[in-house]
């Protein structure tokens, strides 16, 4: 919406700047401007005072800006960026550009008004937020100091609105072209951009001398469709940056503290060395506090650049180290700003943008750096492998296919692993449990083995092995359930802790999502934080308060004592235990999904990072999503509210604990007689095979009596009529039954309608809908490929769910790996 133009500006102008005129020097302008803005003032009209006055232009800028959005006018909006093309079809038929190259500079001062400076080019930096009228206006400031108001037009359709503030956001340099000078309605002298490929964005400043003239070559301007091509990616605008020489300001660096700031970085490179991050970060914060002086601009002597330019990047492989990408990618942004083709600082900001999950911009930046001559002692083979993840992980978050044998392989052969992070049809809703506040619930219908959720940990701790020798054996039991109330394990928490809190210390965002989880389990908060505070966008990377001021001189936010503890809490509440039992990692988006005994999801770690959550049944728009916050859900009711109590901080009240705990004395008993078998056999029988001799037979025994009570119980009890909770009390004493699958024979008069391992892989589907634990029991026992094929298609449905779609010769592969995978995590547990 426009601001009205009053009628009689023009015959204002045509009086006191007649075309023609020689050049006006800065005094002149400012006298003719003056007497111009008193006639307005006179006449009741909004005028804007100081000529050349940034702070005055930017003051009124602002006094506009507010007015406007009081009006209910478009004010540039930040929400929901998205890089815009532009589709002015009426710039596409004009001739090719003047490159910049050919143009000389020129500053504000030797502007004449209404005039276009043919062969010219003004050089600046936006030293003001855009306001978006009937054009996009700003205030634009020269390597003088002088400033002035900027106005372009035809710059983005009613559609691209949104996006203006990416390309006007405060501090970019740019460079008109052939700049024209008029009078605003404001009665302030403004340069007018009718043209958009006449505002060149971060263009590389040309040292050349200025003309003594203006020059008025009488070719039009042709526009240039640069602009037009390249603002598909957002890394062109936010890193093709100024050379080191480039900077628009000119105040020189004293030597004193160039070697003051040498001395503080040569400090921070010996902590580096020795694998202290934070300490060297503080000491390269340092260096760039000596090379900026505060109040002080920044300097465009050469030496003092690049000084700049490696503290900065190295802070960011600082950064890195300790996985604050978001501190880390800002680092790395500035310094190429200042050096845009400074190749470590590129590949810092790419492996930062990886680690944010903008892995298509983060392969932009490798490519960038493998396009350049000098690799300043990168490792091409390296850059490779990361431009190579990055494009995997951006086809891995747009298909939903992950090569899980893979990934397999490359934990068994403690390779990193290449898994973007895939948010599928889900976001958080109120909770169907009033007392659990929020959940996950899913936006579309989907089927079972849908993925839901692809995730990596953002913390994860794990306990040396020196910690668990002396323990009392109170100890190892508590450490072994994986209890809060543990000493030892409260470390691994501490650990997870500690690593959250420097991360939230060093960005506003990460700080905001971690507050947003659960600080308990029952009666959680009603708040419920939009899926969009977990993506990260281009507008994180250039948001208000991202300067390269406000960067250089920020400091690590310090928490409270009473934040930290608060951090400390939602660890707790939230990690999962991981490791066999001696860990724990910590996600973000998952930690929103709530449990149930009787879930209608999965979830499959690989290693400590790699979470998988998918659907095990059919799901309708809307329906929450729940998993068993236990690994094997395949428990008795015991185990696992004991687990739950203990672990997770809460008792479950699902219709399946419920029912388990409303039974007779007898089930009870029954129970209690199961807790001190599988005691002995490891819940599911791993370790079953150190039991030897007597020991084995006695387990055999017990199974056999507790499977023919509770099938004995299932044909005379009336609270089983319905078929369901057999299923769970089934599911519940699975262990029992794939004890004797091998051997049904024995149970034919008790089980005579089915064979055993159909009815407890039934029981574990309907209840679970698929466990890993199970099957690789199952398999222990029998193979699965041999048995009865209403077996086997319940064994393909449950794998089904777990890996999603595989084909025979990879799920056959996958299959004995995970196997194997299993197994050592159990075995090594009780070690």
């Amino acid at each position: 919406m426009c601001v009205c133009a009053h009628t009689d500006t023009h015959v204002h102008i045509a009086k006191m700047f007649p075309l023609g005129d020689a050049a006006f020097n800065k005094e002149a302008l400012v006298s003719n401007h003056d007497l111009l803005v008193s006639q307005m003032k006179e006449q009741g009209r909004e005028v804007w005072d100081g000529a050349f006055n940034k702070q005055a232009l930017v003051s009124n800028h602002e006094r506009l800006a507010r007015k406007v959005k009081e009006q209910g006018r478009k004010v540039c909006d930040s929400e929901n960026f998205a890089v815009s093309i532009f589709s002015n079809d009426a710039l596409l038929d004009r001739q090719v550009p003047v490159p910049i190259e050919d143009l000389d500079p020129i500053l504000i001062n030797e502007l004449q008004v209404d005039f276009h400076h043919r062969g010219r080019v003004l050089y600046g930096k936006l030293c003001s937020e855009p306001v978006r009228m009937a054009s996009v206006l700003t205030v634009l400031e020269d390597e003088t100091g002088d400033a002035i108001l900027l106005s372009v037009y035809n710059m983005l359709s009613e559609g691209d609105i949104q996006y203006v503030h990416l390309l006007f956001h405060k501090g970019l340099n740019v460079a008109i072209k052939e700049p024209f000078l008029n009078i605003s309605t404001f009665g302030s002298l403004m340069i007018r951009v009718d043209n958009p490929s006449d505002l060149v964005h971060n263009p590389k400043i040309r040292n050349a001398g200025r003309k003594s003239n203006c020059g008025s070559s009488s070719s039009s301007s042709p526009p240039s469709l640069s602009l037009l091509s390249s603002s598909s990616s957002s890394l062109s605008l936010l890193s093709s940056s100024s050379s080191p020489s480039s900077s628009i300001y000119s105040f020189p660096v004293q030597k004193d503290l160039l070697v003051e700031a040498r001395k503080f970085r040569n400090q921070g490179n010996d902590e580096f060395k020795r694998k202290d991050w934070k300490q060297a970060i503080k000491f390269y914060t340092e260096a760039v506090k000596s090379l900026l002086p505060s109040g002080q601009k920044f300097s465009s002597h050469p030496e003092g650049e690049r000084e700049l330019v490696l503290c900065l990047s190295n802070r960011a492989e600082s950064r890195l180290r300790l996985k604050h990408y978001e501190a880390a990618e800002r680092d790395a942004r500035i310094a190429l700003e200042l050096q845009n083709d400074h190749a470590k600082s590129l590949f810092r900001r790419g492996k930062a943008l990886h680690g944010l999950h903008q892995y298509n911009e983060a392969a932009l930046c490798f490519q960038k750096v493998l396009n350049t001559d000098d690799l300043d002692g990168l490792s091409q083979s390296e850059l490779e492998n990361n431009l190579k993840a990055s494009k995997l992980c951006c086809k891995q978050i747009r298909t939903g296919n992950y090569n899980l044998l893979g990934l397999c392989k490359a934990l068994e052969a403690g390779q990193d692993l290449m898994c973007g992070e895939y948010v599928g049809p889900v976001e958080i809703g109120p909770s169907k449990d009033n007392r659990l506040g929020c959940g996950l619930r899913v936006t579309r219908a989907v089927n079972p083995g849908d993925l839901l959720i692809a995730s990596r940990a953002i913390a994860h701790a794990k306990l040396d092995s020196s910690m668990l020798r002396g323990l009392s054996e109170e100890e190892r039991n508590l450490l072994s359930s994986g209890s809060k109330s543990s000493s030892v394990f409260s470390t691994v928490y501490k650990d997870i802790a500690t690593q959250v809190i420097r991360r939230a210390a060093s960005s506003d965002r990460f700080r905001e999502r971690i507050y947003s989880l659960s600080a308990t389990s029952i009666g959680a908060s009603n708040n419920i934080p939009p899926m969009s505070l977990f993506a990260t966008t281009d507008l994180d990377l250039v948001a208000p308060g991202n300067s390269i001021a406000d960067i250089l001189y920020k400091e690590d936010t310090i928490l409270s004592a009473d934040k930290e503890e608060h951090i400390y809490t939602l660890i707790t509440n939230n990690a999962c235990q991981v490791a066999g039992g001696l860990g724990a990692s910590l996600w973000l988006i998952p930690s929103f999904i709530n449990h149930s005994c009787i879930p209608n999801a999965c979830w499959m770690r690989i290693g400590q990072e790699i979470l998988f959550v998918r659907a095990v049944r059919h799901l309708v728009e809307g329906e929450e999503v729940t998993i068993s916050y236990a690994e094997n859900g395949a428990l008795p009711l015991s185990l696992r509210t004991s687990y739950l109590e203990r672990c997770r901080g809460f008792k479950c009240r699902c219709e399946r604990c419920d029912f388990e705990a409303s039974m007779e004395p007898f089930m009870k008993q029954l129970e209690v007689k199961a807790l001190d078998t599988l005691a002995q056999m490891d819940t599911l029988g791993y370790v079953e095979k150190r039991l030897h001799g007597t020991a084995r037979e006695a387990a055999h025994t017990v199974a056999i009596e507790i499977v023919k009570s509770l099938e004995w119980a299932f044909q005379n009890i009336s609270s089983f009529m319905d078929e369901r909770k057999k299923h769970w009390f089934r599911t519940s004493f699975a262990a029992f039954y794939l004890r004797l699958i091998d051997d049904d024979d024995i149970l034919r008069e008790t089980i005579k309608e089915k064979q055993l391992l159909e009815i407890v892989l039934r029981a574990v589907q309907e209840t679970l809908g698929a466990s890993e634990d199970v099957l690789a029991c199952a398999r222990e026992r029998v193979c699965l490929e041999e048995c009865h094929p209403s077996s086997r298609e319940i064994v393909a449905a449950m794998y089904g769910c777990l890996y999603g779609k595989q084909s025979p010769s990879s799920l056959k592969k996958l299959i004995a790996l995970r196997h194997s995978i299993l197994e050592a995590r159990d075995v090594g547990a009780m070690e």
